[in-house]
């Protein structure tokens, strides 16, 4: 048997994996050449993190499921906000909610799929939080959802009621036990950053040099990687 040196990986895109597939099958890689190839990725992306200050073992909760904290989908009606850019709207308000030495995943996205989302709410009871049912039945489901993992009951609290008064909101759903909404919607949703503590964590463009790779201010006071 090989023995493999190796840093643990939190997540490896478990839930959209099929590229590592197709690569292996197509370029006809071992095993041992498809895990040196991730650990060949996974090593210069850590220490472009330390460089900034951050150590990626402290990641891990924003990373991975937990018992002891929660999940949650803030929901809008996008037809209700005043402007386009309800994403930015959403984004800005949602922030600054957020605890200062708090680490988080964020998802964003819209509902793309035929069918009422109110419909999937009720083969998912337990995820309905307190999303009000009678607010989504529109025919045409023009729903915006903001996912958010690792959250205590002090965020869900607070979260809740930085949008309660929104036009556009309309609850938020509990996705701490899978459901068959929980199982499309984080699929579905875009991973967009990671807030650990003051700072975002976005993706870069795939050909930026990592000595390009800046730390900017962004307007509501945090850090963007």
């Amino acid at each position: 048997m090989v023995a493999y040196q190796f840093q643990t990986i939190h997540t490896l895109e478990a839930r959209s994996n099929l590229l590592l597939e197709v690569t292996q099958s197509h370029f006809k890689l071992s095993d041992p050449q498809v895990f040196k190839m991730i650990q060949g990725l996974f090593e210069p992306m850590v220490q472009i993190l330390a460089s900034k200050g951050i150590k990626y073992e402290a990641l891990r909760r924003s990373l991975t499921p937990s018992t002891d904290h929660y999940d949650r989908a803030l929901v809008f009606n996008y037809t209700k906000f005043d402007t386009g850019l309800y994403g930015r709207d959403v984004v800005h308000r949602l922030l600054p909610v957020l605890r200062k030495d708090s680490s988080h995943s964020l998802l964003f996205g819209d509902w793309l799929r035929d069918g009422v989302f109110s419909e999937w709410l009720e083969m998912s009871p337990k995820a309905m939080g307190t999303v009000d049912l009678a607010l989504a039945q529109d025919r045409y489901s023009p729903y915006y959802f903001a996912y958010l993992n690792n959250l205590s009951d002090a965020d869900v609290v607070n979260l809740h009621r930085a949008f309660e008064h929104h036009p556009a909101y309309i609850g938020s759903l509990d996705l701490d036990l899978d459901s068959p909404v929980k199982s499309y919607i984080s699929t579905l949703l875009m991973r967009d950053f990671i807030k650990h503590k003051g700072v975002i964590i976005k993706e870069h463009e795939d050909d930026r040099d990592a000595a390009r790779i800046a730390t900017c201010h962004c307007s509501i006071s945090r850090n963007l990687i």
